[in-house]
């Protein structure tokens, strides 16, 4: 006959959802500074000249080059906190209108882009925001014990 079940796995699910978390969490963060780092050696200037055939007449070079600088800008702040753990509300709540931003922006340039890379980011940006926070607890925000869950 057997025993009456015990639950010693429920610790090791919850370790491995902290370890999941991580994971796509660390994973995001060096894909963001990767491309944040590309763009920036790149260039804003170079990158605004060679997308401008690219986009209609009535979007200035300016306004793709302050586009792309943003865009560096918040891939590289956002990327490194998420690697480190810190303040993973603000990395998400600044890659929402990025992400926005990027798919208006290649949607202007033509409606079938190709989207493998910005719908793998998206997704994993995804999962990180319906994911609890209360599993993230390899990061600096649970080592220094911020609250940001409320």
């Amino acid at each position: 006959m057997l025993g009456k079940p015990t639950y010693p796995n429920l610790a090791i699910m919850y370790e491995l959802h902290a370890v999941g978390y991580l994971t796509i969490r660390v994973v995001l963060g060096i894909w963001l500074v990767a491309e944040g780092l590309r763009h920036f050696r790149i260039g804003a200037r170079k990158m605004a000249s060679f997308y401008r055939p690219l986009y209609p007449s009535f979007i200035k070079e300016s306004l793709l080059r302050t586009g792309f600088i943003l865009g560096y800008i918040i891939e590289l702040v956002a990327g490194i906190l998420l690697i480190i753990g810190l303040a993973k509300p603000f990395a998400l709540f600044i890659l929402s209108p990025y992400f926005i931003l990027q798919a208006i922006g290649r949607s202007i340039i033509t409606p079938y882009w190709d989207p493998k890379h910005f719908f793998v980011r998206l997704i994993i940006y995804f999962l990180l925001t319906a994911l609890p926070l209360s599993w993230d607890i390899y990061s600096l925000d649970f080592f220094f014990n911020i609250s940001l869950h409320h």
